[in-house]
């Protein structure tokens, strides 16, 4: 149970912090409205798709996107060891060192992975980004937008926005929120258990 829980949690929060960071990198959030709308067969302007295209390449130089992953997704490290390590103290005051080691190890791997996964798919991802801006903005849109990100305050907002999930005042909101969560799951699993414990004793009296 406990090896479960750990285990589910942080990856929730690991999962949920890289979704974060990418759409801090992205000006305009879509709504549930205009997810509907956007259908990936949906036809496209070409010169809407084009100056889309030109937006991504100025917000995501390709010389650059190596390191630009690698920086949100070393941000996203610290907050994976403090779920790890808040979950894991409500589980008792006896702390297990190498069972925590196994834990550690197994994620660090796990977001190794999909670091490199990420990486190696990444044109896939920018392509369909610039789909996405091309059916949401309007050329003239688009132009604004990509002149914006030319800028120095532009470059910095895209360099900047991958590393909001290491600012201390959003490291230390999700230390707080891990906290919490960390002890409603302890208290759902035990709430669970004596559930699952007092459904087998009603089976066996009914049997």
């Amino acid at each position: 149970m406990r090896l479960a829980l750990i285990g589910l949690a942080t990856w929730l929060f690991a999962t949920s912090a890289v979704a974060q960071t990418l759409v801090y990198t992205t000006p305009d959030k879509p709504t549930a409205a205009t997810t509907e709308q956007a259908k990936p067969s949906a036809p496209l302007d070409t010169a809407r798709l084009a100056e889309a295209e030109a937006v991504i390449a100025t917000m995501y130089p390709a010389n650059r996107r190596d390191q630009m992953f690698a920086d949100m997704f070393a941000s996203v490290k610290p907050m994976m060891a403090n779920a790890m390590s808040s979950i894991s103290s409500q589980f008792g005051t006896d702390p297990d060192p190498e069972l925590e080691k196994i834990i550690t190890s197994h994620f660090e791997k796990s977001m190794n992975d999909a670091s490199a996964y990420l990486i190696q798919n990444m044109d896939g991802m920018f392509a369909t980004f610039a789909r996405a801006y091309a059916r949401r903005f309007t050329k003239e849109e688009l132009t604004q937008i990509r002149l914006f990100f030319a800028t120095p305050t532009g470059s910095k907002y895209v360099s900047e926005s991958t590393l909001l999930m290491s600012d201390p005042d959003i490291v230390a909101w999700q230390v707080a929120v891990q906290k919490r969560i960390g002890q409603s799951l302890v208290e759902d699993g035990r709430t669970l258990a004596e559930k699952l414990a007092r459904h087998k004793e009603l089976t066996a009296k009914n049997k």
